[in-house]
């Protein structure tokens, strides 16, 4: 019986620009250096996440694909996070 795929994104502002590069890695296929199980793109079925990793998690959930997601923190400036 194959288990639930679930993606788990942490709190810590800082830490959401690495969930969108790790989520971008996790959805690519044709992944070198892995067995054919891992290979393909990695889809999760559950979502779960806390402060920044709820928002990314959102975003995932409601399917931002994995490059758009890139695309918002590229586009940031520290004036955008810090008051």
């Amino acid at each position: 019986m194959d288990g639930i795929r679930a993606l788990v994104l942490s709190g810590g502002g800082g830490r959401g620009a690495f969930h969108a590069g790790v989520y971008k890695y996790l959805m690519e296929s044709g992944k070198q250096g892995l067995d054919s199980s891992h290979a393909t793109a990695w889809d999760p079925q559950v979502v779960v996440g806390t402060s920044i990793g709820a928002v990314n998690g959102a975003a995932i959930a409601q399917g931002m694909p994995a490059d758009e997601l890139v695309g918002v923190w590229e586009s940031l400036e520290e004036k955008d996070i810090q008051g």
